[in-house]
């Protein structure tokens, strides 16, 4: 029943991203498009998440994409903005929409990939090796912040 679903998340998935000019008078009232996109995407997820799936290598650097989303979603619009105002600049040209798009998404991984790795990782291991070193001497001194009675006290 899980690959039923997870194959229907993913035809939905298919037919809303590749055929979204047929698809494209279902939203302008009710957002229909964007609610079956959304229902795909879940059904696809729910499937992966249930049957733990490994992904196919191929899929590896969506995979690093999802692994650094936040740095992306935090560091993407410094691409967007850049990218489309070369875009507007050479006359927006609707050949060059799927470039643009890919290399966006390019450019704005690769940013995220080093936010990511310059400083996002190293503040993470930072405020956690703080956390753990502050969890450690509580628990020496018990959870009044004095010594606990089993501790030998030293007398100078």
């Amino acid at each position: 029943m899980l690959r039923i679903l997870c194959a229907l998340g993913v035809l939905l998935l298919i037919y809303m991203l590749c055929f979204s000019v047929q698809t494209y008078g279902w939203g302008e009232r009710t957002g229909l498009d964007m609610t079956l996109l959304a229902v795909g995407t879940c059904l696809v997820i729910i499937g992966a998440a249930q049957t733990q799936c490994k992904a196919p290598l191929v899929l590896s650097p969506l995979l690093g994409l999802g692994r650094n989303s936040y740095e992306v979603y935090l560091t993407h619009m410094f691409v967007i903005f850049p990218f489309f105002g070369l875009f507007v600049r050479a006359g927006n040209p609707l050949r060059g929409v799927p470039l643009l798009f890919v290399s966006a998404i390019l450019a704005a991984a690769l940013l995220g990939e080093f936010v990511a790795r310059f400083y996002s990782g190293p503040m993470n291991h930072l405020l956690r090796d703080r956390w753990r070193k502050d969890q450690r001497a509580s628990t020496a001194f018990g959870e009044s912040g004095r010594r606990s009675s089993a501790e030998p006290t030293h007398v100078s």
